[in-house]
């Protein structure tokens, strides 16, 4: 998943679970370790979304491309057309969750061994700053 403020984002969340602030991330980031496991203490509900539209400056909608196909499959079914949806052969299927998530075709710099730094967490999951 990509997120557009990442390091806004672990603020918010580290801030909430652990009481970190920015200057914390911050340093660690530029400090490292490269790789940081954070386990967080209490479960942080997030609210995921997905735009192909937006309003500008001066009331102007942009749009853009549906690269995921979410808007038509959304249309099939609330006209009823089921059996239309376009579904992948894994769609149910079980989602591994100890491995660590790699954004396809992502140029990321690997983790050093032993390296458990916030920045590695972010190239692992985001493919890079």
């Amino acid at each position: 998943m990509r997120i557009r403020n990442p390091l806004n984002m672990a603020t918010v969340v580290l801030g909430a679970d652990q009481g970190w602030d920015r200057a914390k991330i911050d340093d660690l980031v530029k400090n490292g370790p490269d790789h940081n496991i954070i386990e967080l203490g209490q479960k942080i509900p997030v609210h995921i979304t997905y735009f192909t539209a937006r309003v500008e400056d001066g009331g102007k909608i942009a749009s853009f491309g549906d690269i995921y196909g979410h808007e038509r499959r959304v249309k099939q079914a609330l006209a009823g057309e089921w059996q239309k949806i376009a579904v992948g052969p894994d769609h149910l299927a079980p989602v591994d969750q100890t491995a660590i998530p790699r954004v396809a075709g992502a140029k990321a710099r690997p983790a050093k061994k032993g390296d458990d730094s916030v920045q590695s967490l972010v190239n692992a999951v985001l493919g890079g700053l």
